[in-house]
């Protein structure tokens, strides 16, 4: 983990060595549209605080919980994140084709699910914590709204790979962890979309900034006691881009 935060933190100030000094002046310098269209490509870095839940895909009918409804597996949705690093590449005055690298993490709570344990059931809340690499490639449509201003729309699809998938609650009195990492699905794909703009501060460092949602296509693991879920993602991205 240390490793991975270090190379993403490395890939950004590497980017910021093909800088060329400015003029002195202190005050912002914005884009013009000559100087936009000599800009063929441009690196971020962003963090996205989201708020994360899961649907129900479909119940399983064997298990524990079988012969249940919908309504017996409510959920609380719980903090997530993501964050990561871009390239993106100027197409033509309006499109943008970009890629990244990333760490995605997904948490909520089943609110009565029924646990099993020694041979001893009981209603409880279960937490799920769930950590992603993240690959996304995406487009994005951009509007220069005046000099210092510009709209922008992303279109997102990732590539996930698992790092880590855990369980907690308390059954019985008792503290228990389990880490599901190997019966979770290694791979899932998500998409989403990205609405917000960029406020450009000088000819080279923009700060962003995006509504978001993200929809996880693949279920997190397949239990036979629980239903197939599938989660998602809203909140928003903020971040700083750097055009050489």
């Amino acid at each position: 983990m240390k490793n991975f935060k270090l190379t993403l933190f490395a890939l950004f100030l590497a980017t910021a060595a093909f800088a060329q000094p400015g003029n002195g002046n202190t005050g912002p310098v914005y884009f013009t549209d000559s100087e936009v269209d000599k800009n063929y490509v441009s690196f971020g870095i962003h963090g996205d605080p989201m708020f994360t839940q899961r649907r129900i895909f479909s119940l399983n009918s064997s298990g524990l919980n079988s012969g249940v409804t919908r309504d017996d597996f409510p959920a609380t949705g719980g903090f997530g994140y993501n964050y990561g690093a871009t390239a993106d590449f100027r197409i033509n005055s309006n499109i943008r084709l970009g890629i990244g690298v990333g760490q995605t993490a997904i948490n909520y709570r089943l609110d009565d699910y029924e646990y099993a344990l020694n041979g001893d059931t009981a209603l409880v809340g279960l937490n799920t914590s769930t950590l992603y690499n993240s690959f996304p490639l995406r487009v994005g449509f951009v509007t220069n709204m005046n000099s210092a201003w510009s709209l922008e729309i992303w279109i997102p699809v990732a590539y996930n790979t698992l790092v880590s998938y855990e369980e907690s609650t308390v059954f019985n009195g008792q503290d228990i962890k389990e880490n599901l990492t190997e019966d979770a699905n290694p791979n899932m794909w998500s998409a989403g979309i990205q609405v917000g703009g960029a406020f450009h501060i000088s000819d080279q460092w923009s700060i962003t900034g995006t509504a978001q949602f993200r929809y996880f296509t693949t279920q997190i693991i397949d239990k036979p006691n629980r239903p197939r879920e599938t989660p998602y993602g809203t909140g928003i991205s903020l971040g700083v881009r750097f055009t050489p």
